[in-house]
Formats: structure tokens, sequence, C-alpha cells
């Protein structure tokens, strides 16, 4: 049974973007306002290190993905509130081997038909599989410090990537 290592990059300094160039823009949705290098960025309580932890300790290798050993990298943003909160997770992009299991999938096979299709969104299913469980883990996250620009408490929008490897 192969080992799951699950690593997880997060460059928060260089991910991190506020929502608020004055103090009037502050207050509106992360819509309306220009996303700016901040001051202070948000930081989870602990530090990176303890995020990391957290990721750890939540994230589930999907059983389909395993199955069909697929990895890569989700790319996820969420917006740190400024009440502290974790809200609007989502999934930015996929990046997995799902293209060259595929490709040495169709080398293989006498082509049959509908097989190759059949493959596919399978392996389509074990992309939604990593995102989703990225999704979850993230919404799991108990509050940040917020981030400051200019000594005002802002919004934050935080990217980061999230790989998937099984080992062994």
């Amino acid at each position: 049974m192969k080992k799951i290592l699950l690593l997880l990059f997060v460059g928060l300094s260089q991910f991190v973007f506020a929502q608020a160039g004055t103090v009037k823009e502050a207050s509106k949705s992360v819509d309306e306002t220009s996303q700016l290098f901040i001051e202070t960025p948000a930081e989870f309580i602990g530090g990176k290190e303890k995020f990391f932890e957290f990721i750890d300790q939540k994230l589930e290798y999907p059983t389909i993905a395993r199955l069909y050993n697929v990895q890569g990298k989700v790319f996820v943003r969420f917006i740190i509130e400024k009440d502290s909160t974790v809200t609007t997770v989502e999934c930015l992009k996929v990046s997995t081997n799902s293209d060259e299991l595929l490709a040495s999938y169709k080398r293989k096979l006498i082509k049959k038909q509908g097989t190759v299709e059949e493959y596919q969104k399978t392996l389509e299913r074990c992309n939604d599989a990593l995102k989703e469980e990225s999704v979850r883990v993230l919404k799991l996250q108990p509050k940040w410090k917020p981030a400051t620009q200019k000594g005002i408490v802002v919004r934050t929008n935080v990217k980061s990537p999230i790989s998937f490897k099984l080992e062994g």
C-alpha cells in the first residue's frame, strides 16, 4: 500500500492581497475594490507551521484519486474577513497528471469503443475529488489574525496551492 505524502505549499507573503486602498474602500466588498499588496498580511493563528499542521491533520487523499494514481496541485482562494473568519473558499485551478495518465492508457489499449472516454471521465472525477477535498478542509479553518492596511483591519484574499502526492 502506498504511503501518502500530502504537501502544502503556501507562500502567504507572496499570495496575500488586501481588498483596500483607502479607509473608504476598506468597507467595500471584495469585488468592488482593487487588490493591493498589504502591509500586514492575515496570519493563521500560530503561524505557517500551525497552518501546515492543520492541513496535514484534516486533509484526506480522496480514494478515487489514490486508486487511479492521480497526483498534482489544487490552487485555491479564500477570504479572511475583518472579523477573522474564513469565507468564500473556492478552487481556482487543478493541475494534475491526469493528461499523462490518459495518454499512457491510450497507448496501452487496443481501442475499444467507449473505454477511453470512460477512463477520461473517471480521471475528471478524480480531479473533482481533489478540488472538493481541498475546499472542504479550508472551510474547516479556525479564525485567522486579520490583515491590516495603514492600521485598519481589511478583508484579505489568500491564494494557496495544495499539493496531493502519493509516495511509495
